[in-house]
């Protein structure tokens, strides 16, 4: 790999992506749009960090990983996505949605895999978002969601 493409891979590694979403008329529409990346950066990796962190859009533990907001009425949509070679389970304390034909409250994912759902917002409070692998959330995949009334 040229130094070139290294210094790609650390900018993908640091948190340069995004995700591309393609709609159509048929989309329903929504109030609150919610993009979340998990990503790792590990330390074998990255010889400039100093430990392994589990991440989400690029930042580690509370009061660095996003925090969203929302108000109660309000149709929210979750897109996330996973990078890297780690299953995760994405779960939102306090909420339940409708996926794949059942409701749930926390979703397994793979490597390089989405997933989308909708609901409306019917539960204020300062809840926790985080991957429920123990080891990732003890490693930083921890956020707040924030329902305002």
């Amino acid at each position: 790999m040229g130094a070139s493409n290294g210094i790609m891979e650390l900018g993908a590694e640091l948190g340069l992506y995004g995700m591309i979403v393609i709609t159509d008329e048929n989309t329903p529409t929504v109030d609150r749009e919610i993009i979340l990346c998990f990503n790792d950066l590990y330390e074998t990796d990255i010889p400039q960090i100093q430990q392994d962190f589990d991440c989400f859009n690029g930042y580690a533990f509370l009061g660095n990983t996003p925090t969203f907001e929302v108000k109660v009425g309000e149709r929210v949509r979750w897109r996330v996505m996973a990078l890297g070679k780690d299953f995760h389970v994405f779960h939102l304390h306090g909420h339940r949605w409708l996926f794949n034909m059942r409701y749930d409250d926390s979703i397994v994912f793979g490597p390089a895999t989405t997933i989308t759902f909708d609901y409306v917002e019917d539960n204020p409070g300062t809840w926790l978002y985080h991957c429920h692998v123990t080891d990732h959330m003890m490693g930083g995949m921890i956020g707040y969601y924030i329902a305002k009334p």
